[in-house]
């Protein structure tokens, strides 16, 4: 038929449109350790806050991941509002944050909560959960002295029971201190190893942090350094969001990628059955990057 009805013709763009199955899977941005204090000024090694923004806003992710040390040096609000959100603010509405150790240098890490607010989860704790597409994402805090890690402390007890009504082919963790690291400065975080345990009888796929200066990909591996293809946890170290580089030591058993000196962020695609990664620079070049299915 030469001229098709107005009806008819929605009806041939519906035939031919994408079906939501085959739809662009969420691009999440990652990175901890970020801005410095307002008035140290920047250099071609630290404080490159205002560079690493730049190139997650040309990406254009879905979600943007924080992995603590969000503001130095003691994550004060008025540091908050003065440094962080002078390169960062446009994208607040895609924040999920995390707190690391130099929020809590202010009591209470009143700043970071005070600035997130509702974003950083409920009652003060540093710990709560969200989605994103066909993933379960764990957002946890690691300042174990503070709020507890242990079997029976009442953020594992929350972590259980947030994984038991949440189950998902795909689950990711956020928390600040790595369980497992290269680093030169800091290294494992053993502290960490129940959350770790929990997650992989849950059969989740990632943890992400930051704390060490650096980036550093982990193959999967169990809560005591032993490689795991069929339960393990891959891990991601991404310190890179700015404030400043570290070296690394002698790698850590299941490392095998590592870079220091360069700043930038990590790229997630979550598709409903498995993921792909790059690490960015600041300059928008792919410096490492690699893919899996979950299990």
């Amino acid at each position: 038929m030469r001229n098709l009805t107005l009806a008819t013709a929605v009806l041939v763009a519906c035939a031919f449109a994408a079906p939501p199955a085959f739809a662009r899977a969420p691009l999440v941005a990652a990175m901890g350790d970020i801005a410095c204090a307002a008035a140290v000024v920047p250099a071609s090694t630290r404080c490159q806050q205002a560079a690493v923004a730049a190139a997650v806003r040309r990406a254009g992710p879905s979600s943007l991941w924080l992995l603590g040390d969000i503001q130095y040096g003691n994550g004060a609000l008025s540091d908050f509002q003065g440094s962080f959100a002078a390169s960062w603010g446009s994208m607040r509405k895609l924040m999920r944050p995390i707190p690391g150790n130099h929020e809590y240098y202010t009591p209470g890490a009143a700043g970071y909560f005070d600035f997130f607010a509702a974003a950083a989860g409920p009652a003060r704790r540093g710990y709560y959960s969200f989605d994103v597409g066909r993933w379960h994402v764990v957002a946890l805090n690691s300042n174990c002295d503070i709020v507890g890690c242990g079997e029976e402390s009442a953020q594992a007890r929350w972590l259980r029971a947030d994984l038991a009504s949440h189950p998902r082919r795909c689950t990711a963790a956020l928390w600040h201190h790595p369980r497992y690291s290269s680093g030169a400065n800091h290294g494992d975080d053993p502290v960490t190893r129940p959350l770790w345990r929990i997650l992989a009888r849950s059969r989740a796929e990632l943890v992400l942090s930051g704390h060490e200066h650096d980036f550093e990909v982990f193959k999967r591996q169990d809560s005591i350094s032993r490689a795991d293809p069929a339960r393990g946890l891959q891990q991601f170290v991404v310190g890179t969001g700015g404030v400043g580089a570290y070296d690394f030591a002698r790698p850590r058993p299941n490392s095998f990628v590592r870079k220091s000196g360069a700043f930038g962020f990590l790229a997630l695609r979550l598709h409903p059955e498995r993921f792909t990664w790059r690490f960015i620079g600041v300059d928008g070049r792919s410096l490492a990057s690699g893919r899996a299915h979950c299990r």
